[in-house]
């Protein structure tokens, strides 16, 4: 995700990656993602 060359990209990458997350087996990866999904927009908008 940090080595995306815009905004627009990052985003997507880190979406793609929380539906794999919430579609995997292993609960903690769920959690994670489900938290990352509250936080998103200051997880993507900070530092690029």
């Amino acid at each position: 995700m940090w080595n995306q060359s815009s905004k627009e990209k990052a985003k997507a990458v880190l979406m793609e990656w929380i539906e794999q997350a919430k579609n995997s087996k292993v609960i903690p990866l769920k959690v994670m993602a489900k938290t990352i999904m509250a936080y998103r927009s200051n997880v993507v908008l900070n530092d690029l």
